[in-house]
């Protein structure tokens, strides 16, 4: 007996758990960075390995409340009013609750929006990790705006903005001295303008050198390797680079427009998306319809080949895919012997002709009741009746499969 080959899931269920592992994956680089802030700014050491342990009660949060408001020295983009804490609160009590009901209401006057909000139970109870390290990550960003040391994040933010605002500085110069050239006076115009449109004033040279604090060989390299992976899309319509300039890239997928910035954290190719961060892998693998299907085509030929088998997503994508119906031609060989000494049982072919004539039969009785029988039409009738049913039995009566001969 032939065993039974295991079935694969499914493409969607197959998609689904490498989308949720990549998502998880994501959400660990964010949740490092976090830790690493945490334990810098409070002076408790947080981990990866000791995330809710050392958080879940709430007095970490309340304590990293006091020092931002005390570097704040009452701005007022910082609430004030002092955060109650209970800092003999034990792991899932009702003094923890407290202490993470009293950081909510902070953040909420501090400004967080709710769709990063997380609840006490939440916490307490170690069920959303993912809204606890946003809230946290907004919180970071708030505390940025007092000279507060921030998560890398927030800080590669904000070196995203000051390159996008010297760019864009320095787009408006240029369109300033190219209508300036274009002016064929420029005798009412101050001496300070001139100077600022002057191509080579010092006022000129200094703004592009501030356009980015990333080195320019590590740009270079992270966008060669964004790219490399950019490449690696098998669809039809390929992911188009419409631009890349200092780590920026914008996208066309599927007809979609996307604007990303590229940069590396703990040693992940990380991508700002509109006000949010995402791992590139993940990024693609939930827009780009190619990596979808790549991941079930994968799956399938390690359940056929499991000493062959691709695990890797980008291998699948760089190179040629394993067709989801190929088979050796040792299976192949089985197969048809199998089918040559399983034929199909034989039809009695006496029964079914049989069972239509009668039923021929039954046809022209009918006929004879109602319109009787004066005509050779319906002798006719029952003749040609009685032939297309004997052809269509001829028919529907399968073909015996003759077994192989065995070798001698």
């Amino acid at each position: 007996a032939i065993a039974m080959e295991s079935e694969p899931p499914s493409p969607t269920d197959q998609r689904r758990a490498v989308l949720k592992e990549q998502e998880q994956e994501a959400l660990d680089v964010i949740k490092k960075d976090i830790c690493v802030w945490l334990t810098n700014v409070v002076g408790h050491t947080v981990g990866l390995n000791n995330f809710w342990e050392a958080l879940d009660t709430g007095t970490v949060f309340c304590k990293l409340a006091k020092q931002i408001q005390d570097r704040a020295e009452n701005s007022k983009c910082i609430p004030m009013e002092k955060v109650l804490c209970n800092t003999k609160a034990e792991h899932d009590s009702f003094q923890a609750r407290d202490n993470a009901a009293n950081f909510i209401d902070w953040c909420r006057k501090l400004g967080v929006p709710d769709t990063v909000m997380f609840e006490s139970n939440g916490l307490v109870m170690h069920t959303d990790d993912r809204r606890v390290v946003l809230c946290l990550l907004e919180v970071g960003r708030h505390a940025s705006k007092v000279d507060m040391v921030a998560p890398q994040l927030v800080q590669l933010e904000k070196e995203i903005d000051a390159t996008e605002a010297a760019e864009e500085q320095l787009e408006e110069r240029e369109s300033g001295d190219a209508e300036a050239r274009a002016t064929p006076s420029r005798t009412n115009i101050a001496p300070s303008v001139k100077a600022q449109l002057s191509p080579g004033s010092p006022t000129a040279k200094k703004t592009p050198q501030k356009a980015t604090k990333t080195p320019q060989k590590a740009t270079a390299s992270l966008e060669k390797q964004v790219l490399d992976i950019l490449q690696q899309c098998t669809c039809k319509e390929k992911i188009t680079v419409c631009s890349s300039k200092n780590a920026k890239f914008v996208l066309l997928i599927s007809n979609k427009r996307y604007t990303l910035f590229a940069r590396v954290l703990s040693d992940r190719i990380m991508v700002r998306v509109g006000g949010g961060w995402d791992t590139l892998d993940h990024f693609l693998l939930a827009h780009d319809p190619c990596r979808g299907v790549n991941i079930f085509l994968s799956t399938k030929a390690t359940l056929r080949n499991s000493d062959k088998g691709v695990t890797s997503l980008h291998a699948t994508t760089s190179s040629k895919l394993p067709s989801p119906v190929e088979e050796t031609d040792g299976q192949e060989a089985e197969k048809t012997h199998t089918v040559q000494q399983a034929p199909p049982p034989a039809v009695n072919a006496f029964i079914i002709r049989t069972a239509a004539v009668i039923f021929m039969l039954q046809v022209f009785l009918f006929c004879v009741y109602f319109y009787g029988l004066r005509t050779p039409v319906l002798i006719g009738a029952l003749v040609v009746l009685v032939i297309i049913g004997y052809q269509y039995a001829q028919e529907k009566i399968p073909t015996q499969v003759p077994l192989a001969k065995k070798d001698k």
